[in-house]
C-alpha cells in the first residue's frame, strides 16, 4: 500500500494497514495498491476554485498516469472528504469514474470520509471493499455502497426525503394511488 499525501491520515493509515500485517507507507516499492489522500482538505468552495483544486487533481492524474503502462498496475483509491458537499471534491468523484471507464485496470474505486473517519476505520474498510465497488462512502462507521432494491411490484411508494439532507437518510414511503382525474 503505497500512501500519498495528507501526512495526518496518511501516517494514520499507514500505522493501521501496518498492525493489519499489509506492507504499508509513502515510500513503498512496486505496491499493490495505491491510496491518494491529497484531496481531504479542499474547501466546500474557494474564490479561486482552479487554484484550490489543482494540486490535488494534478497528484491524482499523475499518480494514475505513472502506472497505466505496468503489466498489473496497482489499484488506485481516491479518498474524499464530504465530497457531496463540495463541488471542488466532487471534481476528483469525476475523475475516479473517467479512469475506472477509460483505465478499467487501475480499478479506481473512490472512498469518501465522513468528518470522524480516521485512519484505522479507512483502513478497515479498504481491506473490506472488494473489487466490485466503484464507490463507497464511510458514514458514521458504516461503509455505503450505491445498491438498487427491487420494490414488489403492486406497492406504489414515494421516496421521503428528511430535513437531514443526507442520502442514507431516504426512505420508501407506501402510498395510495390517487384517483384519476
Amino acid at each position: 500500500w503505497q500512501v500519498v499525501g495528507d501526512g495526518g491520515l496518511g501516517a494514520a493509515l499507514t500505522v493501521a494497514l501496518t498492525a493489519r500485517g499489509q506492507r504499508a507507507g509513502p515510500h513503498v516499492l512496486e505496491p499493490d495498491h495505491l491510496v491518494h489522500l491529497a484531496a481531504l482538505e479542499l474547501p466546500a468552495s474557494s474564490d479561486d476554485a482552479l487554484a484550490a483544486l489543482r494540486p490535488a487533481l494534478e497528484s491524482a492524474l499523475k499518480l494514475a498516469q505513472a502506472h497505466l503502462g505496468a503489466a498489473a498496475p496497482p489499484r488506485l483509491w481516491l479518498v474524499t472528504r464530504a465530497a457531496r458537499r463540495s463541488p471542488l471534491a466532487a471534481t476528483l468523484v469525476g475523475l475516479s469514474r473517467v479512469l475506472r471507464a477509460e483505465h478499467p485496470a487501475l480499478r479506481c474505486t473512490l472512498v469518501d470520509l465522513d468528518a470522524d473517519s480516521d485512519g484505522d476505520a479507512l483502513a478497515q474498510a479498504l481491506l473490506a471493499i472488494g473489487d466490485r465497488e466503484s464507490q463507497v462512502e464511510l458514514r458514521d462507521g458504516d461503509a455505503w455502497v450505491a445498491r438498487l432494491a427491487r420494490l414488489p411490484a403492486a406497492q406504489d411508494f414515494r421516496l421521503d426525503a428528511p430535513r437531514s439532507g443526507r442520502i442514507e437518510d431516504l426512505r420508501h414511503v407506501a402510498m395510495r394511488p390517487l384517483a384519476p382525474g
